[in-house]
């Protein structure tokens, strides 16, 4: 479980929560356990993952105001950024593209899992 959110505290247009540290703590457990099958990501380390995949899905939020868009992450890969910016921002409206079967997989299991009311699968 990662402990180090202070990386996430030096950003004025994103805040964390206790909802958002559990989503992104179960989101890395579902990424090394489905990576194991698809591989999705070289980068497995926790603090890795959370350093170079989720605090820099969210670095451009410094220049853009995203609160309420229409987002697409066009060939997400693992679901970045798209997952990370919609487990941050749960008001935007995110379509996530992506063509390899094993991957929409991998988000339908995560979809599952953590809940998330707003994700719908495409090829």
């Amino acid at each position: 479980m990662f402990s180090n959110w202070n990386i996430f505290l030096n950003y004025k247009n994103f805040t964390i929560n206790q909802e958002i540290k559990n989503k992104l703590n179960l989101y890395y457990q579902i990424l090394i356990e489905e990576n194991q099958k698809y591989n999705l990501t070289r980068i497995t380390e926790l603090n890795e993952v959370f350093e170079k995949h989720f605090l820099d899905s969210l670095l451009f939020v410094e220049q853009f105001q995203i609160i309420d868009q229409k987002i697409a992450d066009i060939g997400t890969g693992a679901g970045f950024p798209g997952i990370v910016l919609k487990i941050f921002f749960p008001n935007i409206k995110l379509t996530l593209i992506k063509s390899n079967n094993k991957k929409v997989n991998f988000f339908k299991i995560l979809s599952s899992k953590v809940k998330f009311k707003w994700c719908w699968n495409f090829k």
